[in-house]
């Protein structure tokens, strides 16, 4: 029993948590791959009054309504519908300079939620990829079931955006996940419940 006790919390879940992890950081920089591909939207595209799926970078300018973004270009800006989106916080630069061609970084962008950005500092820059939708009479940035909505906050310049991007979606140990405290934690108390139910036998 011990030794299945030991293999589970310390081997099985461990492992699980990290396939899991691998599995998400995988989506992640597909979804980013695919939206980097997509136009700029511009202030031709939006003044063509056409919806469709787009990248937009810009300045983090305000949160209204609690869930509504707004982030400016120089010429353009934009409204994005919070609900729904996928939002990460991009680990910062040190030094202002990109690591070594193989690094994968010293952490992963951070998912939050979206009620946590209107904290964020403004002036912060913003890259989102998604749906252009009328929305209340204005054309806005939307999560769809089809096209879910990314939105990355990030440092530094928007040329590092992508590799930064890809190379912070890789853990150097994704086996200490979210997962493994919780699974070692477990294992620890068990182990020493069971030891305490052993003290009164000879």
């Amino acid at each position: 029993m011990i030794i299945a006790l030991v293999i589970s919390c310390y081997g099985l879940i461990p492992v699980a948590g990290a396939l899991l992890s691998r599995r998400s950081w995988r989506i992640f920089r597909r979804r980013f791959d695919d939206l980097r591909l997509r136009p700029i939207l511009d202030y031709g595209n939006y003044s063509r009054q056409e919806g469709g799926v787009y990248r937009f970078i810009g300045g983090f300018e305000s949160v209204t309504d609690g869930h509504t973004l707004w982030i400016r270009s120089d010429s353009l800006t934009i409204p994005v519908a919070l609900a729904e989106a996928q939002t990460y916080v991009l680990p910062m630069q040190e030094g202002g300079l990109l690591s070594g061609a193989f690094d994968p970084g010293e952490e992963a962008p951070e998912r939050i939620r979206w009620d946590r950005v209107s904290t964020l500092t403004e002036g912060a820059k913003v890259f989102v990829g998604g749906a252009l939708l009328l929305h209340e009479d204005r054309w806005t940035f939307v999560s769809t079931k089809e096209t879910p909505l990314l939105v990355i906050f990030y440092d530094g310049s928007d040329r590092s955006l992508a590799v930064r991007a890809i190379r912070a979606g890789r853990h150097r140990n994704e086996y200490w996940n979210s997962i493994t405290p919780y699974a070692l934690i477990l294992g620890a108390l068990s182990l020493i419940s069971m030891a305490i139910s052993f003290l009164p036998r000879p």
